[in-house]
């Protein structure tokens, strides 16, 4: 099925009020800068904010549902979603099976006892466990921010009582590096650490010795080729060991020595999530990726070798057959010529010829993975319309470990930006997608990823945006709930130094106003407590002010008393899906391409499109097209450019000559047969007595005649239009002038720009 385009006319978007409000930062180069935020009130929750994400929605809306395509997408999501999702099962110590759910807020307990606090640190975060095996040891992590990297305090439970006097043996007291805890065989402990490992390596320490004479000791040394992204304790003296070697998840069998005795399910292509406990004998394995919903697998040591792997379950797809599917990894080169992997997954049916459309999706920070996933609404998407689905691993991740992340971090957090339109070229180039086909998507920092590659990218290499929940003020994300843990990746903007690498990537703040850009749109949701709806609703004010005229959409999609993805209903995920693909459909359209009729555009530097190649010619000032276009001509069949002569500025209309011959010739037909004319007379607000004099006569003659007069009473170009109020006392006394020749069969209407009168010949009334 091809893609069904929902159409577009930029008009004028809900009013945002623009403050005159200016924050004063620091910069290390320049001293003092001053940085205009007219849209601060959009920080607050008040009834002037509610009101414009009311009038928001409502825009959005009325774009998403004339789609006429909307509701079957809709329907296909709702229908292959609907399947059933299971976990791996968990055999505790008395014997029965559990599984786990979450059946809302329940009463904080009056018996929960603190144990630890420190009001000087008020930025720490605090997470405990105890340990498994012998229920000895209270184990705390504490970090500070997104850096993973933290502190390790341990105290001992049999010699403790518990409550805020305990004793902490802090044996990691500097935030030096990430240690996650594992295992421990009474006062030996095994943990996970990046210490001098970027690629994560397994280390053990007795803390029975004193602090200075202890020894820490390599377990399982760093493999500079694979991330050892996860240590299960499994039958009393095994470790299940998962590694990420080039974005794919390998299963190993080692001993607590550290000896390597096999590799599980070499053939398996994904992501592996392990479940199990020391003290049992297997553990199960849950295996997704791409094309596959999900398979737990057991693996159990008490069976022969050649049985101790087994599918215990499979989970069954309804409306979608997962074998249709087929997912590739292919390598391509950035901008500085690193080498980026991406997953790239299709319909078998749909070829690599450069005409399918495309999703691109990437995340790039914080160390987090984007592994093989497997999504019910994208394959949807995917087979419903013949497009392909991209996923780059770019610089930020932690796909290959610590210095993958850095790479993409503070000042040079560019090289995420620069992967991530890398491989738009790269698909295109190669086939894979079309050109001004691809729709690029993100999340949270995915969000900031796709909203800074708008910016940034070429005219028409992206085709359609759709950022969700984006940090996109980042000048201001640090001031806001839990913003500050974020400085660790994208620096301090209150840091002069950090702020001269950080304004310059800020979305909100490098909007380009010399570039068509792509349909675009923001999803947020009002009670999201984590990326604060803020940066959303200023960034969808900033791109409607700076660019009217944008020949795409520029939206907003608001979720109500909805949380950070979070909270959300099965419907308003099912709604938010097919909203989401929705948009990305309008990326079979490229702004580059896209013929404009009849729309009024207003810019010094504009490009034109060739009618039979299609190609986009190079940056022009619009007076030196101008000099080589005559004003009219007789090829009905072609684009034309008509100049018209008002000032200040010139301004280009570009039409299509066919279709107003069409609507010329079906007026004139209209007049054959009816003596009743209708015309339109437009007034300007502001003119000279003289003009408006004039306006009036020629008005009054074409109602002498017996016609139809629709007379626009609208402001001029950088006029304010007058109170409604205003207007209805104008509209009311132009019609009393009028009213000698002429009679309203029609109620006049005033809207957001103009008003309109209705007026008929009385001659002609009886009609």
């Amino acid at each position: 099925m091809s893609v069904k385009r929902t159409p577009w006319v930029p008009h004028l978007y809900p009013t945002a009020r623009r403050a005159d409000h200016f924050d004063v930062y620091k910069s290390k180069t320049i001293g003092e800068v001053r940085v205009h935020d007219p849209y601060v009130w959009l920080e607050r929750n008040t009834e002037e904010t509610e009101a414009w994400t009311t009038a928001q929605e409502a825009c959005t809306r009325k774009y998403l549902d004339q789609n006429p395509d909307r509701q079957n997408l809709e329907d296909d999501i709702r229908k292959n979603m609907n399947y059933a999702k299971f976990s791996a099962p968990s055999l505790r110590d008395d014997g029965r099976w559990y599984w786990y759910y979450n059946s809302g807020l329940q009463p904080q307990s009056t018996d929960d006892i603190l144990v630890y606090k420190d009001h000087t640190e008020p930025e720490w975060f605090f997470g405990a466990e105890v340990s498994e095996t012998d229920g000895k040891y209270l184990i705390m992590s504490v970090s500070k921010d997104t850096s993973r990297k933290n502190l390790l305090w341990i105290a001992n439970l049999e010699n403790d009582k518990i409550g805020e006097n305990m004793q902490w043996d802090k044996i990691i007291d500097e935030f030096d590096a990430s240690y996650s805890y594992i295992a421990n065989d009474g006062p030996k402990f095994y943990f996970l650490t990046n210490k001098d490992a970027p690629q994560y390596k397994l280390v053990s320490v007795d803390i029975s010795a004193p602090p200075e004479q202890r020894v820490w000791k390599e377990v399982i040394p760093e493999d500079k080729d694979a991330h050892l992204e996860d240590v299960l304790p499994v039958n009393h003296d095994k470790l299940a060991i998962v590694y990420k070697r080039n974005v794919k998840d390998e299963i190993y069998i080692y001993s607590t020595e550290g000896e390597r005795l096999t590799r599980v399910a070499p053939d398996f292509v994904g992501a592996v999530n392990l479940n199990g406990r020391r003290s049992q004998a297997w553990f199960f394995a849950t295996l997704t990726g791409f094309t596959n919903p999900g398979i737990v697998a057991q693996y159990d040591f008490s069976k022969k070798q050649e049985e101790q792997w087994s599918i215990y379950r499979t989970t069954i797809l309804k409306g979608l057959i997962a074998s249709d599917f087929e997912a590739q990894q292919v390598w391509y080169e950035s901008k500085d010529g690193t080498k980026i992997p991406m997953f790239i997954v299709r319909h078998k049916d749909t070829k690599f010829d450069g005409t399918a459309p495309a999703i691109q999706y990437g995340y790039g920070g914080f160390t987090i993975s984007i592994n093989p996933f497997f999504s019910a609404s994208m394959l949807t998407f995917l087979q419903r319309y013949g497009a392909v689905l991209a996923v780059p691993n770019i610089r930020g991740g932690g796909e290959f470990g610590e210095e993958w992340h850095l790479a993409g971090t503070r000042e040079r957090k560019v090289n995420c930006f620069d992967d991530f339109i890398a491989a738009t070229q790269y698909l295109i180039d190669n086939k894979y997608a079309a050109p001004g086909k691809v729709a690029i998507n993100g999340g949270s920092n995915g969000g900031l990823l796709v909203a800074a590659c708008v910016n940034r990218a070429p005219e028409g290499l992206i085709g359609a945006a759709v950022a969700e929940v984006g940090v996109l003020d980042l000048l201001k994300f640090a001031d806001f709930t839990i913003g500050r843990a974020w400085t660790s990746d994208y620096g301090d903007p209150h840091d002069p130094q950090d702020f001269d690498f950080i304004y310059p990537i800020s979305p909100l703040h490098n909007v380009p106003t010399d570039k068509v850009l792509p349909p675009t749109i923001l999803l947020t949701a009002d009670h999201d407590d984590r990326v604060v709806p803020l940066h959303s609703f200023k960034h969808a004010a900033t791109l409607q002010h700076m660019l009217p005229h944008n020949p795409q959409p520029l939206l907003i999609r608001i979720d109500k008393k909805a949380g950070h993805g979070a909270g959300k209903s099965t419907d308003q995920r099912i709604k938010e899906a097919a909203d989401n693909k929705e948009c990305k459909q309008a990326c079979s359209l490229s702004s580059c391409g896209r013929r404009l009729r009849g729309l009024a555009i207003p810019h010094q530097i504009v490009r034109l499109v060739d009618p039979d190649t299609k190609s986009l010619h190079p940056p022009k000032p619009l007076s030196a097209i101008l000099e080589s276009l005559v004003r009219n001509t007789s090829d009905k069949n072609r684009l034309t450019v008509e100049l018209v002569s008002e000032k200040p500025e010139p301004i280009v209309k570009i039409i299509n000559p066919a279709e107003r011959y069409k609507q010329e010739k079906e007026t004139k037909e209209k007049r054959k047969k009816s003596r009743v004319q209708e015309k339109e007379i437009q007034m300007t607000w502001g003119v000279a007595s003289g003009d408006l004099e004039h306006k009036l006569k020629k008005a009054r003659s074409e109602l002498q005649d017996g016609n139809k007069v629709n007379i626009v009473y609208a402001p001029k170009k950088g006029q304010v239009l007058p109170p409604p109020a205003e207007m209805q006392r104008k509209i009311k006394e132009i019609t009393s002038m009028l009213a000698d020749v002429g009679q309203q069969w029609k109620p006049p209407v005033i809207e957001r720009n103009n008003g309109v009168i209705y007026l008929r010949g009385l001659n002609k009334a009886s009609e």
